[in-house]
């Protein structure tokens, strides 16, 4: 049987503002048992925030009562790390459920290469490598970038399906399909290299608040938009896979069984464009666009 996970939500503390970061648990619930997912993760920055992912859990719940449907929430972060002078995010996923004032503190910003391993060390999950190429002048760095996944050993999955970032590109009509077809690509070279990366497919959702700046050769990329769409929905990109418990999921991500979905129909002929101008070699199960 076949299951669907969001892996990348937002709602909860921003740890460099004393800002809201991402939409209420209110919308964010809504929006969870509207996209019909059977998972998700709110992986806010540098920390687990359990009270905030309990807000949002409560709010499921309340929503599904008496529908007999359940949904699965994972425990995740999404963690800063610098690499080749740029800033990067990886989501880390992780069996643990910490009740209210027990979370581990992440204070460090960014994170070291060291502070990623102790925490894949002391709360074991997977750790996936997100929006691998936000700007144009990322694609640049590919080759460079998938010698690093390989070498560090940190990350079991590649975001190669962002619906923020895809959402933005197809509204705006950006020039550069670069943003669709780079990480599709990157993913390409990694599993090239034998390394059974996993594809993963997530919304990013943010919803009402995010004010993420771009930088450098992005903001001329995108004309001084936004880079991410503050109206992205839950579930816009999914990760499918076929297990029911969280650890189930982590032992198909950890071998690369995954496929990333573009589910909205705004971004798919995005993603449908670069796996077609990609020669795949038979990796098109890994991702694919919905069809209907």
């Amino acid at each position: 049987m076949i299951f669907r996970c969001d892996p990348h939500l937002h709602s909860g503390p921003c740890p460099w503002s004393n800002e809201w970061h991402g939409g209420s648990p209110e919308s964010m619930a809504e929006g969870i048992v509207r996209a019909g997912v059977d998972a998700y993760a709110v992986t806010n920055h540098q920390g687990f925030y359990p009270e905030a992912a309990a807000c949002v859990e409560e709010e499921v719940a309340r929503l599904l009562d008496g529908t007999g449907k359940k949904i699965l929430m994972i425990t995740g972060t999404e963690l800063s790390f610098d690499f080749d002078g740029r800033r990067f995010h990886a989501n880390h996923l992780c069996k643990d459920r910490f009740p209210t004032g027990s979370a581990p503190e992440i204070s460090k910003l960014p994170c070291s290469f060291a502070d990623i391993a102790q925490i894949r060390k002391d709360y074991p999950g997977v750790t996936i490598l997100n929006h691998p190429v936000r700007r144009a002048g990322d694609a640049k760095r590919l080759d460079r970038m998938s010698g690093f996944v390989r070498d560090s050993g940190l990350f079991e999955g590649l975001e190669v399906a962002n619906g923020a970032i895809l959402q933005n590109v197809a509204r705006h009509r950006n020039p550069r399909p670069v943003l669709s077809s780079a990480p599709i690509q990157l993913f390409q070279q990694l599993r090239g290299r034998d390394l059974n990366i996993a594809a993963i497919g997530s919304s990013d959702a943010h919803r009402g608040f995010n004010k993420i700046p771009l930088a450098d050769d992005g903001a001329e990329d995108l004309q001084g938009l936004n880079l991410y769409d503050p109206d992205n929905q839950v579930g816009s990109a999914v990760t499918e896979y076929c297990a029911e418990t969280p650890e189930g999921i982590f032992e198909e991500i950890r071998g690369g069984r995954t496929c990333a979905v573009a589910i909205h129909q705004e971004i798919r002929s995005l993603v449908r464009v670069a796996i077609n101008g990609l020669s795949l070699n038979g990796l098109h199960r890994y991702v694919r666009v919905q069809e209907g």
